[in-house]
């Protein structure tokens, strides 16, 4: 549904009321041209903040939010708007959308809101670029842009916003750096690390990579199974035209012995001339018998030749195949290289991107619990927790390799002991050792990728590629040595879990070995 404002009816004199809708009904056309009122708005606003508040309503799918209660009538309590009476009028001052199912982009009608002082679009999937006419509105004091799918550079008429106090755009895919203007802003109390972008492409990247590495395993253990039916079939084919040969041979033999004779003497053998006509009827199917298993030799010799020219295509296709596996593995190094130089040339600090990411976690955990009751967070954990157990028991009755088949990459062990880092940096060796172990029994047990990248950067199983802490890790090294002996350690097939695949912090019902703050099971 698309919604247009419809001007206010003011109540003054006769004379008044005819010039104010002359000039009221010249503004629309001039700024809206064939726009036309359709729907009421709120009683005594400007209606250049009208016509906003029915672009925002149009540009982010209004009709699909998670709720729009009083919108569109003349009550002036219109849900997630705030409206007070400021400098002898109605205005717009505060819009909060968090987390409430915006979707398109934000339009550059919103700068008309001259006397808007908080904007909150947070957690919402809002595209595009940040508009410029943001920059109009000089009375904002809060803007919280975080947690969408922006794109571009935080634009520069932001530096005219002489009166905000805190700006908020991480987690987008926003690229560049702050624009210096927001240096000329003394109240800013702190701009979002806009490098945060590149963390969250960094792990879109790692996720990608992860997701094309369990594709070419699956290729190649199909392809593998290939090449065993074909070389199953080429020895079936080698032993028939050994058969054959030998039955051919003999057959050479006895007629190379007994001489050219040997049919001659059959047919003058008859003592009747039904039976010289039985012989020689014999004789025929004999003949015919050995053309025929002539043939079937040369066609043996045919597939043979087939089969083996399939097989060395298909094991030319599984080393391209294997290739093509180290190029996505070493390709995980790399975005982990890139990534940390460019954090080294940012002008922002590793500490305030890890500042952030904390941040970002509070304010998720903080939204969880206004979101849900506790209740209802416990039974959605105890639902996971249950699954969990139901993949971990199909995982202890599918097929285990051995450790001493699995062909660790090189950079597997610098990201399983950063992985450790952030999941038990604090806990003592054995609670690393442990979760090492639980990444490593994945690895081995087919219900799970069957590498160490596709089983860490698997959607939703592990929190620190979530909320970015292990992109930091990597990005420095952050992981102790006491984490490299421990990634050794269930590298090696060391294991203080047995065949654990799941750990969290303890909950209510939880059972399992415990060691530190977590449970294994």
């Amino acid at each position: 549904m698309y919604y247009e404002p419809e001007p206010h009816k003011i109540h003054l004199s006769p004379a008044t009321v005819f010039l104010r809708s002359l000039l009221l009904t010249l503004l629309v056309f001039i700024t809206a041209g064939s726009w036309a009122p359709a729907q009421t708005c709120p009683a005594g606003i400007p209606g250049a903040e009208c016509q906003a508040l029915c672009a925002l309503y149009n540009s982010t799918d209004g009709d699909n939010w998670t709720s729009s209660n009083n919108w569109f009538t003349s009550s002036r309590e219109w849900e997630h708007v705030l409206i007070e009476f400021e400098d002898g009028g109605w205005h717009v001052t505060r819009i909060a959308f968090p987390n409430k199912n915006l979707t398109g982009h934000i339009p550059g009608e919103i700068g008309n809101l001259s006397h808007l002082k908080d904007l909150y679009f947070g957690y919402n999937d809002i595209t595009g670029e940040i508009p410029p006419e943001l920059g109009n509105l000089t009375r904002l004091e809060t803007l919280y842009l975080d947690g969408n799918l922006l794109t571009g550079e935080l634009p520069s008429e932001l530096g005219n916003l002489t009166n905000l106090r805190s700006l908020h755009t991480a987690y987008n895919q926003l690229t560049g750096e702050i624009p210096p203007e927001l240096a000329n802003l003394a109240n800013l109390e702190g701009a979002k690390n806009t490098y945060q972008g590149q963390m969250a492409a960094l792990n879109e990247n790692l996720q990608l990579v992860a997701d094309n590495l369990a594709v070419l395993e699956s290729e190649i253990d199909i392809k593998e199974i290939e090449i065993l039916e074909t070389q199953v079939a080429l020895e079936q084919a080698k032993l028939t035209r050994e058969n054959q040969y030998n039955s051919m041979k003999e057959r050479i033999q006895f007629l190379y012995e007994r001489g050219d004779t040997v049919y001659m003497d059959i047919l003058f053998s008859a003592q009747s001339f039904g039976e010289f006509l039985n012989y020689a009827d014999y004789i025929e199917q004999l003949s015919a018998y050995d053309r025929r298993m002539l043939e079937e030799y040369i066609a043996t010799e045919e597939e043979i030749t087939v089969q083996e020219a399939t097989l060395g295509q298909e094991m030319a296709d599984l080393e391209t195949m294997r290739a093509d596996m180290v190029a996505q593995q070493e390709q995980v190094a790399g975005l982990i290289t890139d990534t940390a130089a460019n954090i080294t040339s940012t002008a922002d600090t590793i500490d305030a991107v890890e500042a952030e990411a904390d941040a970002y976690e509070q304010e998720c955990d903080r939204k969880e619990a206004e979101a849900a009751a506790a209740n209802a967070e416990y039974e959605a954990i105890k639902a996971q927790y249950e699954e969990e157990l139901r993949m971990s028991q199909l995982a202890s009755e599918s097929d285990w390799r051995d450790v001493s088949q699995v062909a660790f990459e090189e950079g597997d062990r610098y990201l399983l002991a950063n992985l450790i880092y952030c999941e038990a940096g604090g806990e003592s060796y054995e609670g690393k050792l442990a979760v090492g172990a639980v990444v490593v029994n994945r690895v081995l047990s087919a219900v799970y990728p069957g590498t160490v990248t596709g089983v860490i950067y698997q959607n939703r199983q592990f929190s620190p590629v979530a909320n970015g802490h292990l992109a930091l890790a990597l990005a420095e090294n952050r992981a102790t040595e006491s984490c490299y002996q421990a990634a050794d350690a269930a590298m090696s097939g060391s294991t203080n879990v047995g065949a654990c695949v799941y750990f969290r912090t303890p909950i209510e019902g939880l059972t399992g070995i415990q060691i530190g703050g977590h449970i294994f099971y």
